[in-house]
């Protein structure tokens, strides 16, 4: 019985060469098994071959809006190798690539997501990493991370480390604490004690912007939020008279206020 759809995410380190390893690991534990990657992580994968492995092509960026999803949904992510520059991204709410984008889009929808990242001692030094992993850990996302993982490296020298890669550990996350498959959300809910954040990394931008005066048009009295892939049904109900609305409002002179809206007519 197969234990549902895992989405295999690889970014741009050394250890990506070697993802086939964690392929097969996966379809052994029953898995069928998607493979995902940052655009400048193709560079190390033979997607051939990852392709031939899995059964479905090896997706690194957005489909053409009219054309199907080739791949079936995900129940379950692994972000294998993470990269400092994906984590802080994901972290962000970034949407930039198609990894990023299933990536904030699984915290919303609460999907087990496992996180194994390599890095150098130098860009873990960087504040933003350790923020970064907090706030992932705090929304459910469980982040490999620390000495007693996998040792940092120094600069330039990944390569000669990749044997020590915890590809296992990853998969071992991901295993229910029962023998139902079906039981895996429970099972990792109850594991992680995961409580869901008031606050989201998107809510949290938006009320930053709000606060040095942006007009944000965003809340369940502006545009009803749609599920997940039926964006394209959903156009007829987008309401651009309300920019146009608040693109009016902004260029009246606001009480208070000595300069004029940079919207102005001049």
């Amino acid at each position: 019985m197969k234990r549902g759809v895992l989405y295999i995410v690889a970014c741009a380190a050394p250890p990506a060469r070697d993802v086939g390893q964690l392929v097969r690991a996966a379809q052994q534990d029953e898995w069928e098994v998607c493979v995902l990657a940052t655009p400048s992580a193709t560079r190390f994968l033979d997607s051939s071959a990852l392709e031939e492995l899995t059964g479905y092509p090896v997706r690194s960026s957005y489909k053409d809006p009219s054309e199907p999803d080739v791949l079936p949904p995900p129940d379950a992510v692994i972000v294998a190798p993470a990269t400092v520059n994906t984590i802080n991204k994901w972290a962000l709410g970034i949407c930039d690539t198609l990894v990023l984008g299933i990536l904030v889009e699984g915290i919303g929808k609460k999907l087990p997501m496992v996180a194994l990242p390599f890095t150098n001692y130098a860009h873990a030094a960087h504040p933003a990493f350790e923020d970064s992993i907090t706030k992932l850990r705090s929304w459910g996302v469980l982040i490999l991370y620390g000495p007693d993982v996998y040792p940092l490296h120094a600069p330039g020298t990944g390569s000669e480390h990749l044997d020590k890669y915890p590809w296992e550990l990853t998969l071992s996350a991901l295993r229910p604490e029962t023998t139902d498959p079906s039981d895996l959300l429970f099972g990792w809910r109850q594991r992680q004690h995961v409580i869901s954040a008031k606050l989201s990394a998107s809510s949290d931008s938006i009320a930053k912007l709000r606060s040095r005066e942006a007009v944000i048009l965003y809340g369940p009295d502006v545009y009803p939020l749609h599920a997940p892939g039926t964006g394209g049904e959903h156009l007829d109900t987008f309401p651009w008279e309300l920019a146009w609305s608040a693109v009016d409002q902004i260029r009246e002179p606001r009480p208070g206020k000595d300069r004029a809206s940079p919207l102005a007519s001049s």
